[in-house]
């Protein structure tokens, strides 16, 4: 959430998410919706993700490749 605190679907599905753990049910299958809407893997094209990453123009994949570099080293 680092990279995308602003997005306020990622909230809400961090939210439904955590709920849904801590009654010990399953968070898949989830749909495809919502992933567009709040995984940063799947925003690599929008300015606000580019712009958080110091990549405003920087090609898709470029910042799909910084984003996925981050997850790694988390």
């Amino acid at each position: 959430m680092k990279y995308d605190s602003d997005n306020i679907n990622l909230k809400k599905q961090f939210e439904k998410i955590r709920k849904l753990r801590s009654n010990n049910l399953p968070t898949i299958p989830t749909n495809l919706e919502d992933e567009l809407k709040s995984n940063i893997f799947l925003r690599c094209d929008q300015n606000e993700i580019k712009i958080k990453l110091n990549m405003k123009n920087q090609e898709d994949l470029k910042v799909f490749k910084k984003v996925r570099d981050l997850k790694d080293s988390f």
